[in-house]
């Protein structure tokens, strides 16, 4: 890869995750504006639409949970995959047992021990790289 594309990837994540940001603090700020405005208007009447709400706070939940989707998506890929064929090693083994002690809620330098430690010991045992 060249430096010129190195550099213009760089650039444009930096520029996104700018993006983000000010996005992300303009709802901030109509969303503030808009309980403000609700708190001067005094209660709703019995039976109005709360559609809008629920509406926004599914779409936020769902937003939250894209990061980690595209995360493990990437990290299942990455451990499955070599030069386009699907490969069963010593990864697996590892992502596996990292799973489980990130489900169990250990340390994060525990997952990370246990993981490599776990694929160390299948690539000792086994010789599968």
């Amino acid at each position: 890869m060249t430096w010129a594309a190195i550099i213009t990837l760089v650039v444009g994540a930096y520029l996104f995750k700018l993006g983000g940001v000010a996005i992300g603090t303009f709802q901030g700020r109509a969303s503030r504006q808009q309980l403000c405005e609700q708190d001067l208007a005094g209660p709703e009447p019995a039976g109005s639409d709360d559609t809008d709400v629920s509406t926004d706070r599914l779409f936020d939940r769902l937003g939250q949970l894209i990061p980690p989707a595209v995360l493990f998506g990437l990290i299942v890929s990455q451990t499955v995959s070599t030069e386009g064929m699907l490969v069963a090693d010593a990864r697996l083994v590892g992502v596996g047992v990292g799973t489980v002690a990130a489900w169990r809620q250990a340390p994060f330098w525990v997952v990370l021990f246990v993981s490599a430690a776990a694929a160390a010991a299948v690539r000792a045992f086994t010789g599968i790289a």
